[in-house]
């Protein structure tokens, strides 16, 4: 079937993950900072990444930047959390942007520029790290010796598996146990304990979440190593009918 998506595949990847970053933090919906989450955590493939690479921003503090502004909801164990408004409009702002990849191929670069158009939350937490639709283009610009298609293509994508989908049901239950001893705390005017649930709480949250960015990764890594042997596969028969010939 002929893919008609007008996203990268590390494009849709990024879009996949922001239900799960919501979903982790107990938010109704996927905004403008899980979209930003989705492309700095994990694997970190892809033209954004490569480009804030470039631009020597640290990933990790964005990342603390956008869980501080986005705070911990109360709606544990959701599935297929959808985009919020200030999301679908900083995607469409992405939509416009000219891309590089090729007709109707909206690439991570993209939906950054999209994300520092809208001016929510992403944006905000962009721009503390000195990172403007000018200075974003411009070093976009001026990156040498990056593939597009190698950053954005196919062996970056990474699927939310059966086995993820458990974990990320485990970190939920994990941060709703956590959440009960610190109302339960707080019920019994125990404030010292609550503030130290809390403060676990927040912890298991970003370990939760950082492990769930690693299978991610590990997913991506398979399916770059199911291509190496694929590849290899083909070259060993090349040279077998190569020496068949001679």
């Amino acid at each position: 079937m002929t893919d008609v998506s007008p996203y990268t595949p590390v494009a849709r990847r990024v879009l996949e993950s922001a239900s799960v970053h919501a979903a982790a933090l107990g938010h109704q919906n996927a905004d403008t900072g899980h979209l930003l989450l989705g492309v700095i955590t994990g694997h970190r493939r892809g033209m954004a990444c490569a480009v804030l690479r470039h631009m020597s921003v640290e990933f990790v503090s964005v990342q603390r930047h956008v869980e501080e502004s986005l705070g911990l909801g109360t709606l544990l164990g959701q599935r297929d959390v959808p985009l919020s408004a200030a999301a679908w409009d900083a995607i469409q702002l992405g939509l416009r942007e000219n891309p590089v990849a090729g007709p109707r191929r909206v690439g991570t670069d993209h939906l950054v520029l999209g994300l520092l158009a809208e001016g929510g939350v992403a944006a905000r937490a962009l721009r503390a790290h000195d990172v403007t639709p000018e200075r974003f283009s411009a070093a976009r610009g001026n990156l040498q010796g990056v593939c597009y298609g190698c950053a954005e293509g196919r062996t970056g994508e990474a699927h939310l598996s059966a086995g993820l989908a458990e974990e990320l049901e485990a970190l939920i239950a994990q941060v709703h146990a956590r959440r009960q001893a610190r109302t339960a705390a707080i019920e019994a005017e125990d404030y010292v304990r609550a503030a130290q649930e809390r403060d676990r709480e927040q912890e298991t949250l970003r370990r939760g979440v950082q492990t769930l960015d690693t299978r991610m990764a590990r997913t991506h890594l398979v399916a770059a190593l199911e291509e190496t042997m694929r590849l290899r596969q083909q070259m060993n028969r090349l040279v077998a009918d190569l020496g068949h010939r001679h």
